[in-house]
């Protein structure tokens, strides 16, 4: 308690106790005391402080964190909805060549009416969709009819050595390949936001997010958008017979 009372003496209560009327023994006391304090409060100072860095580092990396997953579904889902709407620009641009490969078919083949309004109630459907489902659905009408079509140019020699018809057909076979490379790009963009969406933590954030739905693919067994497959060895049909 000596030294408890020394202690007290030499901080607070000097005037009251000068330092002069303590011993040596207590001087050393008091002095070892306040190594020790100084050392402890030392150490706790710095591992508050190291504490402390932790904590801050640690919100920082979540803040980044949250905020560069969230313009990872932003750019990656605006990349997508890119991708896609360059597959309906090229699909248009494919619809708006099908009036003059069916004017110059019609020719030769006036008496295939039969085809060449299959074609024009696809594409009018096609030009009248007002959202991406019924497009998708009038493309898959449209890429059937243009099927017959193609292989009805195939099917008079005359008609498909017409210049005209030759570079119609060049044309649509350049737009087709566009079309699957939008289509093929579209794709690798939807399987890497469908990744985010299905892996933890971003599964999770995507919803916070309000990025909730899963982009379609274009190219599965129910790919509406799909390229019309172009035959030019005519098969006689059994109907015909």
């Amino acid at each position: 308690m000596s030294l408890i009372r020394a202690v007290i003496r030499r901080t607070y209560l000097d005037k009251l106790y000068p330092i002069h009327a303590l011993s040596k023994r207590q001087l050393n006391g008091i002095k070892k005391l306040t190594g020790s304090v100084k050392g402890y409060l030392g150490k706790h100072q710095i591992l508050a402080w190291l504490l402390r860095t932790l904590l801050t580092v640690a919100i920082a990396v979540v803040i980044w964190a949250l905020i560069h997953w969230y313009n990872d579904y932003a750019r990656i889902g605006t990349r997508a909805e890119a991708y896609f709407a360059q597959v309906g620009v090229e699909m248009k641009r494919r619809t708006n060549l099908i009036p003059n490969l069916v004017v110059a078919a019609r020719k030769y083949a006036f008496h295939e009416e039969e085809i060449f309004k299959h074609v024009s109630d696809a594409r009018e459907m096609f030009v009248r969709a007002k959202n991406v489902k019924q497009r998708m659905e009038a493309a898959e009408k449209l890429d059937a009819a243009l099927s017959k079509l193609l292989a009805l140019v195939e099917r008079y020699p005359d008609l498909k050595a017409t210049e005209s018809i030759q570079d119609l057909i060049k044309e649509l076979s350049n737009t087709e390949n566009r079309i699957a490379e939008q289509k093929a790009k579209y794709n690798e963009v939807a399987r890497t936001y469908n990744q985010l969406l299905s892996t933890f933590p971003t599964n999770i954030l995507g919803r916070i997010y309000g990025f909730g739905q899963r982009k379609p693919y274009i190219g599965a067994e129910s790919d509406l958008l799909k390229a019309p497959e172009v035959d030019f060895e005519w098969k006689e049909d059994s109907t015909d017979e």
